[in-house]
C-alpha cells in the first residue's frame, strides 16, 4: 500500500500555517493575547464537548418553534444560530469552573502525589 504524501500533508497545512504565522508573527501572537481570545481559549473544551448538544437540542427546537410562528427560514436560522451560540458560550463557562477547574487540581494532586511518592522509593 502506497502512502501519498499530498493526501496526508492537504488536511495539516492550514494547521501548520496558522501555527507558523503565529510563532513568527508578532501581530497575530498580540491578536491571540486579547482578553476575549484568553477566554475563548479556556472555554475551548467544555464548548467542543457541549456545542453539538446545544445544536441539535436547543437550535433545532427553537428553529422548529419560529417556523411554526411563520417566520421566514432566514430570520429562523439567524436567530437559532445567535441563541446557540450565546447558550454554548454560557454553558462552557459555567462548565469551565464546575467540572474543568476542579479537574486539573485533582489532577495537579494526584501527580504531585505520585511525583512524591516515586521520589521516596528513589531514596
Amino acid at each position: 500500500m502506497r502512502i501519498r504524501i499530498g493526501k496526508v500533508l492537504w488536511p495539516v497545512l492550514p494547521a501548520i500555517l496558522i501555527v507558523g504565522g503565529v510563532a513568527f508573527s508578532s501581530k497575530l501572537h498580540h491578536a491571540l493575547e486579547i482578553r476575549a481570545m484568553v477566554f475563548l481559549g479556556k472555554i475551548s473544551f467544555p464548548l467542543y464537548l457541549f456545542r453539538m448538544f446545544v445544536i441539535c437540542s436547543l437550535g433545532c427546537g427553537l428553529y422548529v418553534c419560529l417556523r411554526r410562528a411563520a417566520m421566514s427560514h432566514a430570520s429562523n436560522v439567524l436567530i437559532s444560530a445567535v441563541v446557540c451560540v450565546a447558550i454554548s458560550v454560557l454553558l462552557a463557562w459555567a462548565l469551565y469552573f464546575i467540572l474543568e477547574l476542579p479537574s486539573l487540581r485533582f489532577a495537579r494532586r494526584v501527580g504531585q502525589w505520585f511525583m512524591h511518592s516515586e521520589s521516596a522509593k528513589a531514596t
